[in-house]
């Protein structure tokens, strides 16, 4: 009959929402979602947005439990960004990415104080998923061994898109291991690492895998201090390359002359590609 009076009490204190209060809103939600989708009419993406609701470690094990769970699951788009959800919120989580759930396309996982063990899931995840199309992992905790992670499941995984991993700190050494993945994946299109510790040595790394990928698109390392040699390197990237299109060098200590090079040589793919997009039209 009515509330209990531990839960009153906390109401009328103004207290914090326990860890049960968390999950159980988070559901509530979940089941608001697939409620609404059963009558849908438009082609907006279904989304489950969990922003900031600190839902922690137990929380989303209580999530991924329901997602899973849920044969039919509708949702296109998790949002469980700012959660504290630690590696073992990280490692609930994955176990959706993992269940290949056929609707989910997108999972914004950013601001969760992920370190290498949550990585650690999320790649052995990546490597079997073939369903999931856009991963934001950036502000996390990861340095080069998180990176070696990601990169070796890039290596293998044939739905990723896009992939955004900024403000981490996977230096030279995490940027050469994803380089690597680049020059082996066939799917990713767009790649983010802004403010990653990224210098000379890992742009380098990253050019070189652009002379042999040829499905990368758009390339971000804005706010990674690459220089000018990082910068000429891109270039001579440039001159085999014919596919990418946007390179976002922003803030990298990149001299005029090199970042109008650069500039031109994106220019000029762009006219490549719009000019392939119309004989593929005209066929």
């Amino acid at each position: 009959m009515g509330d209990e009076p531990d839960e009153l009490t906390r109401r009328r204190c103004g207290g914090k929402k326990s860890s049960i209060d968390r999950s159980r809103e988070a559901l509530e939600r979940f089941a608001a979602v697939v409620e609404a989708a059963s009558g849908r009419v438009d082609d907006e993406p279904i989304k489950l947005d969990l922003f900031n609701m600190s839902l922690g470690g137990e929380g989303a094990e209580r999530l991924a439990d329901a997602l899973v769970l849920d044969t039919s699951c509708p949702v296109q788009v998790l949002n469980v960004s700012n959660n504290k959800l630690g590696n073992s919120g990280a490692a609930a989580i994955t176990k959706v990415i993992e269940a290949g759930i056929p609707s989910l396309l997108s999972v914004d996982m950013r601001v969760n104080q992920i370190s290498c063990r949550g990585a650690e899931h999320l790649g052995m995840a990546l490597r079997t998923n073939s369903t999931l199309a856009s991963l934001n992992i950036s502000s996390n905790d990861f340095g080069a061994d998180a990176a070696t992670w990601i990169a070796s499941a890039l290596e293998v995984n044939t739905a990723l898109q896009t992939l955004a991993f900024d403000y981490n700190t996977m230096g030279d050494e995490g940027a050469e291991k994803m380089a690597s993945a680049l020059a082996k994946n066939s799917m990713l299109a767009t790649l983010s690492m802004r403010s990653s510790d990224i210098r000379a040595p890992g742009a380098t790394s990253l050019a070189s895998a652009l002379e042999v990928n040829r499905t990368l698109t758009a390339l971000d390392v804005s706010t990674n201090d690459i220089g000018d040699k990082g910068a000429e390197a891109f270039l001579v990237a440039l001159k085999n390359n014919n596919v990418i299109t946007r390179l976002d060098m922003f803030g990298c200590e990149v001299g005029s002359r090199n970042a109008a090079a650069v500039r031109d040589a994106l220019q000029t793919n762009e006219v490549c590609a719009a000019e392939s997009t119309k004989t593929v039209d005209n066929m």
